[in-house]
């Protein structure tokens, strides 16, 4: 089996606590099979820093501005994020594209900005429900990648990963299936590796991973790891997830 990358998106959680705890962990550890990324919110980065320096995690944050600086208030730039030890940023995730209104061209920005400073970006695609139903799930993802093939020349950083999170399974419980997941995993493979095929590229799951499917999960071909929200904010059931591998 290939070496798996395991995310953890808190979201709009997390305390020192929390991170306490997860940093006194002595499962969470990368190594030669898997890599583990935490993103905390931007109020915590610097804490959970401090608290796995010594530990071989990677640091990642949920977003980044479309600006490189200046008067926008509340905003963190890739640059800042760089600044502070973030070696990953979430873009494009469905709750900022449905909740804030983020589309292509905003998402693409922020992109290049990520590579410019060196953050690996985990761009988010993903379709909703009624997309699955009307048969729109591949013309949806098209769409949503198409941003990649505009700013291929643009893009320095040395690594991609791509998140496949249908909208219909994130946070509901309701993980889609192993053939779904590998028709879409499948589909992102083939459209976009040509034109990333000078970069490592990593194609991951996102949408009710837990520690009941993940095994299922494992097994599915072109998986190369995973985007975790809920599952995440339990150490216990974190660790499990990740020692599944």
């Amino acid at each position: 089996m290939s070496k798996k990358i395991f995310i953890a998106n808190w979201k709009m959680n997390g305390n020192t606590e929390m991170i306490n705890k997860f940093s006194d962990s002595k499962v969470l550890n990368s190594s030669p099979k898997k890599d583990i990324v935490i993103c905390p919110p931007y109020t915590h980065i610097n804490y959970l820093s401090s608290k796995i320096s010594n530990k071989n995690i990677s640091l990642g944050a949920q977003n980044c501005s479309h600006k490189e600086n200046g008067a926008l208030t509340g905003e963190i730039s890739a640059e800042i994020l760089k600044d502070i030890g973030c070696e990953y940023v979430i873009l494009g995730h469905s709750e900022r594209r449905i909740n804030y209104s983020e589309d292509n061209n905003l998402i693409k920005q922020k992109i290049i900005l990520a590579s410019k400073n060196n953050i690996i970006p985990i761009l988010c695609c993903g379709e909703n429900l009624e997309d699955r139903k009307n048969n729109l799930s591949i013309k949806v993802i098209e769409s949503q990648l198409s941003i990649l093939k505009e700013i291929s020349d643009n893009f320095t950083c040395n690594k991609l990963l791509i998140a496949y999170e249908p909208i219909w399974a994130i946070g509901t419980g309701q993980s889609a299936s192993s053939s779904q997941i590998y028709e879409m995993l499948n589909f992102i493979h083939e459209y976009i590796y040509d034109t990333f095929s000078h970069v490592d590229l990593s194609i991951l799951y996102g949408g009710s991973v837990s520690t009941s499917n993940i095994k299922e999960l494992l097994s599915i071909d072109k998986c190369n790891g995973f985007l975790i929200g809920g599952a995440s904010l339990s150490l216990d059931s974190f660790e499990l997830i990740c020692e599944s591998i």
